[in-house]
């Protein structure tokens, strides 16, 4: 394929002539949208086409007649569209950064793009792409939007390069050609190439005379917002196309579009309903043309969720995953514990929790098998541990392992590591500052981790593709729905309706409170998505901690936490005013806080955002395998016995997958008898 022609080198300019073309892009921007508003207007007026006939040329001359009277040459403002001219470009503008991290194969794969963390603080270049350039990567790719360079003439134009280190990823089931390494160089100064495009030559002049320079003064804050507004607002959408690389194979991949997270980085997501041993071809493309490195080669076989193929050496197994060495919870969960006896828990357990309403299931994990039986009368819940054990062992061999998991709300082990007898280890999805319970990730977060584009709607990842509109157009007071699951929520509808200025609170549904409904009122249940149209967010105990929490941080409100004896996993990685905003547990200072949220805008949006990074770092799919597996492995190094199949117990079969195609390289064939 011939190549594109290069475009000029605008990295000539000063940061005079910079912030020039900025002005007119946002001239250019300004005027497109209005032109587009009074569209939409007259479309509302007239139903007929013929209606909107000449409507551009009009709409020009109102420009010059009245907007732009008092400067001498406003024709120069009226150029096309720039997404225009950039899609007549034949060379993608891009900068590409590949990431060392991978999924397992066999789950739920999502492709992550970390592009830039905050478009105002571009530090990037941009290299032409020919499509007949490949690379192979791990299932986390990196890219810079192409539209960066926009906000990045204003650096500097020093150079600074950046070793990065060469990854060697070999996993039995998950191979890449290790020759292809990621960009080993990347540039402060933007630089940007422009092929076709009328507007570069006409800028090289930069002849601007002293009414568009008087036109242009605004801040480079201001540009930057606008900015953000036109090339960060969902039109600029990637697509990924996943093949498999041998034709006779069928491929069965659901690939939804992408998910654009409003700051320059897009989530590309796909899950698999059938393993291909060949391998696959994902294809990043904006519009036709390949972004970065695209194609990426996946080298074969790659199995899909359901396959049962475990790696068989756990320590590669993590290393792949890219694991964390400690988990500071699992360390701390696991002090009371120095051993386990089998033998007191086998006595203790049945007896204190197997009354009417017990909700404690046995585990035995034997020879990467799953055994269980129930203890009380509420175990419905076990069907989400049994998925995700499930999931678990098709992924990687499990140790023998025997334990109790609690599946009800609350923490049950109260006892203290020096009373006699001390503490039991069981199991739970919450702990409690006064509970012994060793934590796992809740079902809620677990089980919409492995339904992800199947079984939810609200999953960790669909939310940061859904985080409503940017900060300065939010609703600037508090929300909170909910069921009357504590008391305190009930309090805040009294604030909400004696302050309707700074918080919105309302009650969907009575349970435990049902004599209040007349008083308080019941409300409408709304949209997730629609909860971050509101700038602050009210974060209220339920039964236990609210497991909306972790969905909450992965927008870009601003989480008002209520101080709470009660904590998920991953709170250990939180601090408050840097990730969230404390409250008091009666709730005494809310209306304070949110005056000071409305009087210190800047701030409260950094907390915000920061507490949305760390989210999604803590959040990552693979980080709730991590943390199971380690939790496992802890338990399982501290028995004092071997654990058994018992009594009562029932196989948890694996999911009957027939009609996918699942042939396990990792599993040994029958020996025959010579």
């Amino acid at each position: 394929m011939t190549a594109a022609p290069q475009g000029p080198d605008l990295s000539f300019l000063n940061e005079e002539e910079a912030r020039a073309i900025f002005r007119v892009l946002q001239r250019d921007a300004e005027l497109r949208r209005a032109e587009k508003d009074r569209v939409s207007k007259l479309l509302k007026r007239k139903k007929s086409e013929k209606g909107l006939q000449g409507v551009t040329g009009e709409w020009f001359e109102e420009i010059k007649r009245k907007k732009f009277q008092k400067y001498t040459d406003v024709n120069r403002m009226l150029k096309p569209p720039l997404e225009h001219q950039l899609r007549k470009s034949k060379n993608t503008i891009s900068h590409y950064k590949t990431a060392g991290h991978m999924v397992s194969p066999k789950m739920s794969v999502k492709l992550h793009f970390p592009g830039i963390k905050d478009h105002k603080e571009l530090k990037m270049s941009f290299r032409t792409n020919p499509q007949a350039q490949k690379n192979t990567s791990a299932s986390f790719l990196g890219f810079r939007s192409p539209f960066a360079w926009l906000s990045s003439f204003r650096k500097s134009r020093k150079t600074q390069t950046q070793k990065q280190p060469r990854q060697h990823l070999h996993p039995p089931a998950y191979r890449y050609d290790s020759s292809a390494s990621p960009s080993s160089k990347v540039e402060e100064m933007a630089t940007a190439e422009m092929c076709n495009s009328p507007m570069s030559t006409e800028m090289s002049g930069h002849s601007f005379d002293t009414n568009q320079i008087e036109m242009m003064e605004k801040s480079t804050q201001e540009w930057n917002d606008q900015l953000e507004k036109e090339f960060f607002s969902g039109r600029t959408q990637f697509k990924v196309v996943i093949k498999g690389l041998s034709p006779n194979e069928v491929t069965r991949i659901y690939t939804p579009l992408p998910l654009d997270r409003n700051d320059g980085t897009f989530l590309m997501r796909y899950r698999m309903y059938g393993s291909v041993m060949k391998g696959l071809k994902i294809e990043i493309l904006y519009g036709d043309q390949h972004v970065a490195r695209s194609p990426y080669i996946l080298k074969g076989p790659v199995y899909h969720e359901y396959c049962d193929c475990p790696e068989e050496d756990p320590e590669d197994w993590q290393n792949i995953m890219s694991c964390p060495s400690q988990e500071p919870q699992i360390t701390k969960d696991f002090i009371s514990f120095p051993t386990i006896d089998l033998q007191r828990m086998l006595k203790e357990i049945p007896a204190k929790f197997s009354q009417t309403r017990g909700a404690i299931v046995h585990y035995t994990i034997l020879d990467n098998h799953i055994y269980r039986r129930s203890l009380g009368k509420y175990t419905d819940f076990k069907m989400f541990s049994d998925e995700m054990f499930l999931s678990l062992a098709r992924k990687v061999r499990l140790p023998d392992v025997e334990f109790y998991l609690n599946v009800g709300d609350w923490p049950v082990e109260y006892r203290k590591a020096n009373d006699t007898p001390g503490p039991i280890p069981v199991i739970s999805w919450c702990g409690s500052v006064d509970s012994r319970d060793i934590v796992l990730p809740t079902y809620d977060v677990t089980h919409s981790t492995l339904e992800t584009l199947r079984g939810v709607t609200n999953d960790l990842l669909s939310i940061q593709g859904n985080t409503g509109p940017f900060w300065e157009n939010k609703t600037e007071r508090a929300l909170f729905r909910g069921r009357d699951s504590r008391e305190e929520r009930l309090h805040l509808v009294k604030l909400s309706k004696e302050n309707p200025e700074l918080l919105d609170a309302g009650i969907t549904g009575y349970f435990f409170f049902r004599e209040k409904e007349n008083d308080l009122g019941k409300v409408q249940l709304m949209g997730f998505f629609d909860f971050f149209k509101y700038k602050y967010q009210v974060n209220v105990d339920g039964t236990v901690a609210a497991y909306r929490f972790p969905y909450l941080l992965l927008g870009d409100s601003l989480i008002l936490k209520q101080d709470s004896q009660y904590y998920e996993h991953f709170y250990n990685g939180l601090k408050p005013w840097k990730h969230y905003v404390p409250v008091k547990r009666n709730l005494e200072d809310l209306l304070e806080k949110i005056k000071w949220a409305k009087e210190n805008d800047e701030e409260a949006r950094k907390i915000a955002k920061e507490g949305q990074l760390m989210a999604r770092e803590l959040l990552q799919p693979h980080r709730f395998y991590c943390y199971y597996y380690k939790v496992l492995q802890e338990y399982a190094k501290r028995q004092a016995s071997k654990p058994e199949i018992r009594d009562g117990m029932e196989l948890v079969p694996q999911p009957d997958d027939r009609d996918s195609v699942c042939s396990c390289h990792r599993k040994k064939p029958l020996r025959e008898d010579l």
